[in-house]
């Protein structure tokens, strides 16, 4: 049933090792890739095309791995069943993300004119906006989700705060993609590091608060 549950992400790996051999297939020797950039947008450290586009697609290929069946070994199996269409969401996500980063750099080595850090930046919105709509949906387990000791002691605690969660990421999604399209900036990196860092610890301090409010009654 993985091809049928997952038929985004395995796509998108099959997507990721065609476009990764016919780039090898047109590239010169010697030819590397960016892999990393500065705050500047401006590529800081470069890896051979080979290299770097296995790497990528071994890293989307481990995470659609994970994402499946770490949780069949979690002790909360029932959650995790209740969960499953949220995984099977968030690691069609993951994955589609990945393969459009990958894109992004293999493309834009070739000479295509793409602009890595700005497709990464839209792509990183699109993945919130994703996750914000699936993170509600989780059930209390140890491997997906917002996993705080106080989510991980009360089921009341873990759906407040996952709610919390997608409020907060759709929003934070849109800001992103408007920061992604407006090109990324220093002015701006800042910025989106304030939208992503809110979105994440805003949750995970209030399932400190409300699990105080769930023990003093």
């Amino acid at each position: 049933m993985l091809s049928k549950n997952y038929w985004v992400a395995l796509a998108s790996l099959i997507w990721m090792v065609g476009l990764t051999l016919w780039i090898l297939s047109h590239s010169v020797d010697g030819l590397e890739i960016p892999v990393h950039f500065n705050i500047q947008g401006q590529a800081d450290r470069y890896a051979p095309v080979g290299e770097a586009l296995w790497t990528g697609v071994g890293l989307a290929a481990g995470s659609l791995a994970l994402i499946h069946f770490l949780p069949l070994i979690d002790p909360r199996i029932k959650n995790v069943d209740d969960t499953r269409p949220a995984i099977r969401g968030m690691a069609n996500a993951v994955v589609l993300f990945l393969a459009l980063v990958h894109g992004g750099m293999g493309l834009s080595a070739l000479g295509y004119g793409i602009d890595v850090v700005q497709s990464v930046v839209i792509g990183l919105g699109g993945l919130y906006l994703i996750m914000g709509n699936y993170v509600a949906k989780t059930r209390s387990n140890f491997f997906i989700g917002i996993r705080t000791p106080w989510t991980l002691s009360s089921d009341k605690v873990w759906m407040k705060t996952h709610r919390l969660a997608g409020r907060l990421m759709v929003p934070a999604s849109l800001i992103i993609l408007m920061i992604g399209g407006l090109g990324l900036h220093v002015e701006l990196f800042a910025f989106l590091m304030i939208v992503l860092l809110t979105a994440v610890f805003v949750p995970v301090v209030y399932s400190w608060y409300a699990y105080r409010q769930e023990m003093n009654g």
